[in-house]
Formats: structure tokens, sequence, C-alpha cells
């Protein structure tokens, strides 16, 4: 499921209109929180920025075992929260990435 249907699902307005960003901006936007906030690499962040509008996460990784279900399900949902803060704002977004 590509983030911005999942925004959808969680009733945040992404219509073309209600935000500048295409799917796979969003996506990046996501991850790059994910990065920010919670240490989370995920593979477009670090591999593919801007590729696809989906979030995969390596889990046959060495230190995959290091992070529980728990923090990646808490992490995903904070991230998420903060992103639809932001969603409309292309500036706010921006600022994620170089700031």
């Amino acid at each position: 499921e590509d983030v911005v249907k999942k925004l959808e699902s969680m009733d945040v307005g992404t219509s073309e209109d209600e935000t500048p960003l295409n799917p796979e901006e969003v996506a990046t936007i996501l991850v790059m929180i994910l990065l920010r906030d919670h240490n989370i690499i995920t593979i477009p962040a670090v591999g593919m920025p801007g590729a696809s509008p989906t979030i995969r996460i390596d889990m046959a990784s060495k230190d995959a075992e290091r992070i529980d279900v728990e923090y990646i399900s808490q992490a995903f949902t904070e991230s998420f929260s903060k992103l639809k803060k932001i969603i409309v704002d292309r500036q706010a977004c921006e600022s994620i990435l170089f700031d």
C-alpha cells in the first residue's frame, strides 16, 4: 500500500488539489521523518529516495534483531502523525529534507 493511500485511509485528504506533492515525494518525506526522529533506516531513504511510493525495511539485515515490532509500529504511527500535519505545506515538507 503506498503512503498516499494510507494517508487517505486515515482521512487526511491527500488529493492533488490538497497536497503539492506526488506519492513518491510523500513517501520520501515519511522515510526521512522515520530516519530523523526514530533512527529507522529504510530502503527508500538510503537506497532510492523518490523512486517509489512505498516504504520498505530490510528485516533480514544483521542489526534488524535490535529493533522490535512494537518500536517500528510506534515509529510509523508517530511519523504518520507528523506527516499529516505538514502534508499540505510544501515548504514544511522540504524542510524535513533540507534542514
